[in-house]
């Protein structure tokens, strides 16, 4: 969790002289740090990865918990000559990244890194969607990724990086698989995969190309390398452990997608629900924790308001997970650009819950998982340009939890120097009971929270600060997900 800011205190000398010899004399007070692990930053002022260079900047994030960046949407069409903006008016899916543009965000983050604007991260979680939304051709698709790679590569030649697919990251449709086979040859093959190995990454998931062996365990949970577990390059899932116990769990929800057609779908769909569970059996047999990641989330679509996933798979997904909801630390996603949260519920003993009244909500469900969309780095849905940290930590009782997470935006001055900036913190936004201490995950902050006030921190950083759009939210539904 964040350590709060240093607050300082300078009270002039006062002296008293009363009649006689006594006199009281109220000494200065020096100026003094107040030093505590459990309170989160405050962000009242964003800050940029502008400083004074003379003197090397205050690391604040120092000693804090184990933490990673997210990046997701970043939609790049690297042979654009039309410059993105940063600050849309609204929804315009012309409005991808180009070359220039996307260099200079990634040069801002690292800059952000290196000036502990933005903590230092133990790995970096690629969300899907880096090819940009006009798929021209096979070879246009292939530029685009190795791009992406490329230069997420150079840019962080230090940090692991993980990549998860996306709806737009196929080679021949939107929503198509994650292997293409060439047209003129079928001997031949396409896919992120092996895109992403092409441009310097050891392996098409994770960048460091590291497997799992016994000696990673023996490290401190400060000092663990991530590394892989289990991989399917042919339908494009993976697991991997991110720290002692810490299990990360990759799936292509780009399959359970009404708008994903082709003809060994199905089959896929399945193996994968199949792996996915035997996943979640394996980290409770261990008990290891679970982070999932995936770039389509599951529930409503706030912008468009319908279901982004076929009714068999949401529910599916739903029974699977539920034996498991105290081993899931977090489900992270990306896709709709947007800020959003939804809570992922289920029906406890007391009966079912048939219409959507507010006060209902609660009622007769029970909080299964916290699942936290990221903002795209395209800005085609009308929102600014996104990153987030999310921090982890483990509890008295030696669980992970997932306990914090600061967003970024990024905005550009009019030397067009773009600098990255702290927007809001969950735990400032959404955790403010003292009820919930050092100990409580971003789940536990909600529980018993009505619809209105989590609605309206939505809505408040929906955007991700772009001042230009709102949201339009309609019910709960819009941040519930039941059967």
């Amino acid at each position: 969790m964040f350590v709060s800011f240093v607050k300082k205190v300078n009270v002039q000398k006062l002296f008293i002289s009363l009649l006689g010899a006594l006199c009281f004399v109220f000494s200065s007070f020096n100026t003094f740090a107040i030093n505590t692990t459990s309170p989160p930053i405050s962000i009242n002022q964003p800050t940029t990865a502008i400083v004074d260079t003379s003197k090397p900047a205050e690391n604040k994030f120092a000693n804090y918990e184990q933490n990673f960046l997210v990046i997701t949407d970043i939609h790049l069409t690297d042979s654009s000559t039309r410059k993105m903006s940063l600050q849309p008016l609204g929804y315009n899916l012309k409005n991808d990244l180009d070359h220039d543009t996307f260099v200079k965000l990634l040069s801002a983050m690292d800059k952000g890194i290196k000036t502990h604007t933005v903590p230092k991260p133990q790995f970096i979680l690629i969300l899907g969607d880096i090819v940009g939304h006009k798929l021209k051709s096979i070879n246009s698709a292939i530029a685009d990724e190795s791009a992406v790679f490329k230069s997420l590569k150079m840019t962080f030649s230090n940090t692991p990086i993980f990549y998860v697919f996306g709806n737009n990251d196929t080679f021949i449709q939107d929503y198509g698989p994650f292997v293409t086979y060439d047209p003129s040859s079928k001997k031949k093959t396409y896919s992120p995969y092996t895109t992403a190995i092409a441009n310097g990454w050891h392996n098409g998931f994770l960048s460091t190309g590291r497997w799992c062996s016994a000696s990673d365990f023996q490290n401190s949970t400060n000092n663990f390398h991530p590394c892989l577990i289990n991989t399917n390059k042919n339908i494009g899932y993976f697991s991997a452990y991110i720290n002692s116990h810490l299990r990360l769990i990759s799936l292509n929800s780009v399959l359970f997608s009404p708008n994903s057609e082709y003809k060994s779908k199905e089959q896929e769909t399945q193996k994968e629900l199949l792996w996915f569970k035997h996943q979640l059996k394996k980290a409770k047999d261990n008990n290891d924790t679970v982070i999932i990641a995936m770039h389509i989330p599951v529930g409503n679509d706030i912008f468009e308001h319908m279901y982004f996933w076929k009714s068999s798979y949401r529910k599916a997904f739903l029974e699977i997970i539920a034996p498991y909801k105290n081993n899931i630390a977090g489900i992270l996603v990306g896709h709709t650009h947007l800020e959003e949260l939804k809570i992922i519920q289920a029906h406890n003993k007391s009966g079912k819950n048939k219409n959507k009244k507010e006060k209902e909500i609660t009622k007769d469900t029970e909080n299964i998982a916290l699942m936290v969309s990221t903002a795209g780095l395209s800005t085609s849905r009308g929102n600014l340009p996104a990153a987030k940290t999310f921090f982890y930590a483990k509890t008295k009782e030696h669980r992970w939890i997932m306990s914090d997470f600061i967003d970024f935006n990024f905005t550009e001055n009019k030397d067009n120097l773009i600098t990255i900036n702290p927007l809001y913190t969950y735990r400032d936004t959404y955790c403010k009971d003292p009820a919930n201490d050092e100990n409580s995950s971003m789940l536990d902050c909600l529980q018993g929270k009505s619809f209105a006030p989590i609605i309206n921190n939505v809505k408040k950083y929906y955007t991700n600060g772009n001042p230009n759009f709102s949201a339009i939210i309609l019910s709960p539904s819009d941040v519930y997900v039941g059967k």
